[in-house]
């Protein structure tokens, strides 16, 4: 493959003949690079007769990947190869990843990457695609992924999450994402203490003609909860108390030592003053 016989190719003028800029500010525009690599893997990506080729080209120093959807058509005895469309994508503490999801009966294309980064904190995002052979189509962009360690009496937040299904009804795009949080803090004595593990639903809409969005009638969690506690940054004491209150009566009344040793310390610094970090305090004693 040209790209992995020369790893210092400069390839600005082939993204401009390919019609192609950059997806994202804050990963590498692919114009020269510097021991960059390419692997190729074929898959039914359109849901149409023959395989589309899926080329991910990986610049490990920028942290950058571009993934390149081609179609090959029959328009000589060889083919030629049409771009159908590409996704970059930046993967900083471990790779960028693409596979294929086959659920109701189509398959859809996946990127997963990393958007932030840095002290005791990552994040990272998946993107589902709808492939035709017009092109690629965005169906849901969202934060899959994420780490925030704690401090003092805060907890330790870590949220993963999995496509449980996703389908095309007559034109609308549906996707059912499972998220599951984690929270945990350590002790005086340095060991780590899980307080509880939350699992919840998504279901994310979209038409042909517009952005995905939550639906909140078949979601087990609102739109301000899913910016708050499934992101970095974002959580508020009266969020955290507001989402886990059920979880936090359950710390209260039968939780271990270790874990009702810090609902009285995380009740004292960071809690708001409530009617429910009042009933909190009266159980936690």
């Amino acid at each position: 493959m040209f790209i992995d016989n020369h790893p210092q190719a400069k390839l600005k003028r082939l993204w401009e003949r390919l019609g192609i800029k950059p997806e994202l500010d804050f990963v590498s525009d692919f114009s020269e690079c510097d021991g960059c690599n390419a692997e190729v893997s074929y898959y039914d990506l359109d849901n149409e007769p023959g395989d589309e080729a899926l080329l991910r080209i990986e610049d490990e120093l920028q942290e950058s990947y571009r993934y390149l959807i081609l179609k090959q058509v029959r328009t000589s005895s060889e083919g030629d190869w049409k771009l159908l469309g590409h996704v970059d994508a930046r993967g900083k503490y471990r790779p960028s990843q693409a596979l294929v999801l086959a659920s109701g009966g189509y398959n859809w294309l996946v990127v997963q990457g990393q958007t932030a980064s840095g002290s005791g904190v990552a994040l990272y995002n998946t993107r589902l695609y709808e492939l035709t052979s017009k092109g690629i189509k965005l169906v849901v962009d969202y934060e899959s992924e994420g780490y925030q360690s704690s401090f003092e009496a805060w907890p330790t937040k870590w949220f993963t999450s999995k496509i449980i299904s996703c389908e095309n009804n007559r034109g609308r795009s549906v996707a059912t994402v499972e998220f599951t949080v984690d929270y945990s803090v350590w002790s005086k004595d340095d060991k780590e203490v899980s307080l509880f593990v939350k699992r919840q639903i998504a279901v994310f809409e979209k038409t042909s003609n517009h952005k995905a969005v939550l639906n909140t009638t078949r979601s087990s969690v609102s739109n301000h909860e899913l910016k708050s506690v499934y992101y970095i940054d974002s959580m508020t004491d009266v969020d955290f108390l507001q989402y886990n209150y059920d979880e936090l009566v359950k710390l209260a009344t039968h939780g271990n030592r270790d874990q009702r040793l810090w609902l009285k310390s995380y009740l004292k610094q960071y809690a708001v003053n409530s009617e429910q970090q009042r009933k909190l305090t009266a159980l936690a004693k």
